[in-house]
Formats: structure tokens, sequence, C-alpha cells
């Protein structure tokens, strides 16, 4: 999933992506959905945002995935929220082993 994203994502609409902070994997439970992908990874990272990331500094993307709809999105969202923190580092690292900041491959 690291290698060359940035052209598929860009025709991503309703997707799913969490995020982790600069220091430590500790605060990945953050889990999102969003329209805007691009725009709004952006504004975590630019701490726009009043809120846990601004707070937490969970600036790094480190997992996303595209859905057919919003509400599969959001209903993919809160499933994944329900997880043991395992099986979210397990699915993040699935695809992203390094826990790489994906960001540069989706702008």
């Amino acid at each position: 999933m690291v290698a060359n994203i940035r052209t598929e994502v860009a025709a991503w609409r309703d997707s799913g992506y969490a995020g982790a902070s600069d220091t430590s994997r500790a605060l990945l439970n953050w889990w999102f959905e969003t329209e805007h992908l691009v725009k709004r990874v952006w504004e975590h990272k630019q701490d726009v945002v009043a809120g846990f990331t601004r707070t937490y500094h969970v600036h790094n993307l480190v997992y996303l995935e595209q859905h057919e709809d919003m509400h599969q999105a959001i209903q993919r969202e809160k499933n994944i929220k329900k997880w043991s923190r395992a099986w979210k580092i397990e699915l993040i690292e699935k695809t992203n082993s390094a826990w790489q900041d994906l960001w540069s491959g989706i702008c």
C-alpha cells in the first residue's frame, strides 16, 4: 500500500484512515472517516482543528482504506473503534509494518 498510492487515492471519495502520534505508536487508537482524505489529513497535520489530534500530536497517516459510500465508511469506523488495540495494530502492520507516514503518497 505504501508504494505509489497517490494516483489511486486521488479518486477516492469515501475513506477511512488511522493516525498515530509523531513520537509513539501509543496513540494510534484514533480512527476517522472522511469524504476529503487529503484535505482532512492536512488539517490534522497542521493542527487546524482543536481536539484529540492536536492535543496528542497525531500527525502521521499510517493506514487508509476506500469504501463504496460514506455509510459504509462510517460503519467500518464504528466497528474498528470497538476492536482491541492488538487487532488495530495488526490491521495497520499488514500494509504498513514500518508505520511510515503515508502523507507524501497521497498529496
